[in-house]
């Protein structure tokens, strides 16, 4: 289950990235689409899956 959700976590965060990034700020585009991904797990599933990904600049 845990490997199932952090595969999730990581398409949603990279979909997110691919759908703005002709956006100017790299970072804030990367922030945005990492914490539009958790915000999604956050409303499904518990933080015990997920929580321990951080975005590292």
């Amino acid at each position: 289950m845990r490997k199932m959700l952090c595969f999730i976590l990581l398409v949603m965060c990279s979909s997110s990235w691919v759908q703005s990034q002709s956006e100017e700020d790299f970072e804030r585009v990367n922030e945005e689409a990492f914490n539009a991904a958790q915000a999604v797990m956050r409303e499904k599933y518990a933080p015990y899956y997920w929580a321990a990904f951080v975005l590292v600049r």
